[in-house]
C-alpha cells in the first residue's frame, strides 16, 4: 500500500495541472481583445548584423578597434607604447623607441 502513495500523488498533480491548463486556455478564449492594441512590430530584420555569427563579424570588429587605437596612440608622448590583445591575439600594437629605465650592465 506504501509503494502506490506516491504514483496516485503524482497523477493526481499531473490531472490538477492538466485541468488548469484547459480552464486557463478556455478563460482566455472567451476573454475580448482589448481595443486599440496591436502587436509590436518587428524592428530587427532576418538578415541583419546583429544576427550574425560572432566568427563573422571579430575581424570587421577589430580592425575597427585598431583604427580607433592608431588614432587614440598618436596623442600619446613619444615615449609612450601601447599593446592591446584579446584572448592572447595582438590586436594592436604601437611601440616607439623608448628610453630603458634599466641602468647598463656594468663590465667587470
Amino acid at each position: 500500500m506504501r509503494r502506490w502513495i506516491l504514483p496516485v500523488f503524482l497523477v493526481l498533480v499531473a490531472g490538477f495541472a492538466a485541468f488548469q491548463a484547459v480552464e486557463s486556455d478556455r478563460a482566455l478564449a472567451e476573454t475580448p481583445p482589448i481595443e486599440g492594441s496591436t502587436e509590436p512590430a518587428l524592428t530587427t530584420p532576418l538578415l541583419s548584423v546583429r544576427r550574425s555569427p560572432e566568427f563573422l563579424r571579430a575581424p570587421i570588429l577589430e580592425d575597427n578597434l585598431a583604427a580607433s587605437l592608431a588614432e587614440v596612440a598618436t596623442t600619446f608622448p613619444a615615449q609612450a607604447c601601447l599593446a592591446v590583445s584579446i584572448d592572447g591575439q595582438e590586436i594592436f600594437g604601437e611601440t616607439r623607441p623608448c628610453h630603458s629605465f634599466l641602468p647598463p650592465p656594468r663590465s667587470c
